[in-house]
Order: C-alpha cells, then sequence, then structure tokens
C-alpha cells in the first residue's frame, strides 16, 4: 500500500464515523418532531418546525458524505495506479468506501422515511 494510504483511509472513515453520530444524535428529536407534525399543512408552524428538523438531519448526512467524495477521489487515483501495478491501493479504498457508502445510505433511508411521514 502506497505510504501514508492507510492513514488518510483511517482519518476519513473516523471523519465519516464521527458525521454519523452527530446524524444519530439527531434523529430521535427529528423523529419526534416529524411524528408530532403528523399530516400537518404544509407551511404551518408544525410542518415547518419539522421541517428545519428534517434539514439538520440532511445536514449531518453531508458530514459523511463529504469524506465519502474523498474516497471517490481516491478511488480513482488508486484505480489508475493499479492498473500499472498492485491493487492493493484500490482494493483498501474500496473497502474504505462501502463502509462510508453503508453510512450514508442508511441515512438516506431514514431521512426518505422522514420525508414520506412528513410529506415534503
Amino acid at each position: 500500500m502506497s505510504e501514508g494510504l492507510a492513514d488518510r483511509l483511517s482519518a476519513l472513515v473516523a471523519k465519516a464515523a464521527e458525521g454519523h453520530a452527530t446524524f444519530e444524535s439527531r434523529l430521535p428529536s427529528a423523529t419526534r418532531t416529524i411524528s408530532a407534525a403528523g399530516a400537518a399543512t404544509k407551511g404551518s408552524e408544525s410542518w415547518s418546525v419539522a421541517s428545519v428538523a428534517l434539514a439538520g438531519l440532511e445536514a449531518a448526512r453531508s458530514l459523511v458524505a463529504l469524506p465519502l467524495a474523498d474516497l471517490d477521489r481516491l478511488e480513482a487515483e488508486a484505480s489508475n495506479r493499479a492498473v500499472d501495478g498492485s491493487d492493493a491501493d484500490l482494493k483498501a479504498v474500496r473497502a474504505a468506501r462501502a463502509e462510508v457508502e453503508g453510512l450514508v445510505q442508511a441515512e438516506t433511508q431514514r431521512i426518505d422515511g422522514l420525508k414520506a411521514k412528513l410529506g415534503a
């Protein structure tokens, strides 16, 4: 594996995990707020408060998506290097990317479910 790549991957996965922890910490409150809004009319106070809670979750998801973007770039670079040599970098990047992508997908599913509840 290329020098420093393991540390870089570890840092990106850790950054994504921190973002996921932020998402998870906001999720219970947002879920309660959105559930309380129920089928509120768009533009009503409860719908607006729920929309803000949903936006907070989307902001937290972006904290996980940013490291994923860096991993996408590293994957492209490692793929280019693998053409002429070892694919160890590529395998390591793909493993880290899959872990972070799993977090983003899980968060997206939860957000989509809450959006459906809110009718957003």
